[in-house]
């Protein structure tokens, strides 16, 4: 699956009639390129998938004072969406709140998880691509369709679809917790194999 695919799923959804190809240059094509960096990450940051989740050490910010609530700031990792879970030595759950690329938490941390992006569509499972295939027609459908009732029925179809894909992460969140999260054991590189 390529980012083109992604486009002509996109514009299938919409009833679109014309196919593009990588840069041919189409107003559909460059309508694609200007919503799909947001329909993607639209997706990636409302939910803490499993496959990009990622962890590193905490790396604590000297000389600046924590928000109201919180005693402590660390740096949030350059590549991170969304914050999963802060945890001290101990494997304890910290409270936390995100500024920018800050963290701020109520305990010391030591590890931070989090949803790192992934740009390559082959990569995810396919309920979060077609989320994001879906995310990306209801986002054209505005300029393209022109129509209400086509662009509310393009949006419930998005959410519709990030359900879906977040109930199928869930489910394999469940199936996998017993096992140690290792490439071998990650079902998604495993598929891909």
């Amino acid at each position: 699956m390529t980012v083109t695919d992604i486009f002509n799923l996109a514009l299938a959804e919409l009833s679109h009639d014309v196919t593009i190809a990588e840069g041919d240059g189409s107003q559909e094509s460059a309508r694609c390129a200007l919503f799909y960096p947001r329909a993607r990450l639209d997706v990636f940051t409302r939910h803490p998938w499993l496959f990009l989740q990622t962890t590193c050490p905490a790396a604590a910010v000297a000389g600046m004072a924590a928000e109201p609530g919180y005693a402590h700031v660390y740096a949030a990792p350059a590549d991170a969406l969304l914050i999963a879970d802060c945890l001290d030595e101990d494997g304890q759950t910290a409270s936390f709140i995100r500024r920018g690329s800050l963290i701020h938490t109520d305990i010391p941390i030591h590890q931070i998880t989090y949803t790192q992006d992934a740009d390559d569509p082959s990569e995810w499972p396919e309920p979060v691509l077609q989320a994001v295939v879906r995310s990306l027609a209801a986002k054209l459908c505005k300029p393209m369709a022109q129509n209400a009732r086509i662009t509310a029925d393009a949006f419930s179809s998005a959410e519709e679809a990030l359900s879906l894909a977040k109930l199928h992460d869930a489910r394999a969140n469940q199936r996998s917790t017993s096992l140690p999260r290792t490439a071998a054991h990650n079902p998604y590189k495993t598929a891909r194999n």
